[in-house]
């Protein structure tokens, strides 16, 4: 397995849901990452539009260069979100696309 990409949508919220990613160690470096974000953002607009999804948030470790570099690729910028900074140890962002 190379890795893993993921959408969770809130049950009281059909505008927005978040999606992240996941890449084993042998994999990084290699674009799979990027491709599978992108291949999943497509899809969910896709499928889900006609629900009434507007957007895709993105939360990950601003100090991961790596990750912030994937979520560029994939078509995704970068927004300070403040209230995801005590969900987590240090500090996060929300990309939404």
């Amino acid at each position: 397995m190379a890795g893993n990409v993921v959408m969770k949508r809130s049950s009281f919220s059909h505008e927005s849901a978040e999606v992240g990613y996941g890449t084993a160690a042998h994999a990084r470096g290699r674009g799979v990452a990027p491709r599978a974000l992108e291949a999943l953002t497509s899809w969910a607009f896709d499928i889900f539009a006609v629900e009434g999804l507007e957007r895709l948030g993105l939360l990950h470790q601003v100090d991961n260069l790596a990750s912030c570099r994937v979520a560029e690729k994939a078509g995704y910028r970068f927004h300070w979100w403040p209230a995801a900074v005590s969900l987590s140890k240090g500090p996060m962002a929300q990309v939404p696309i």
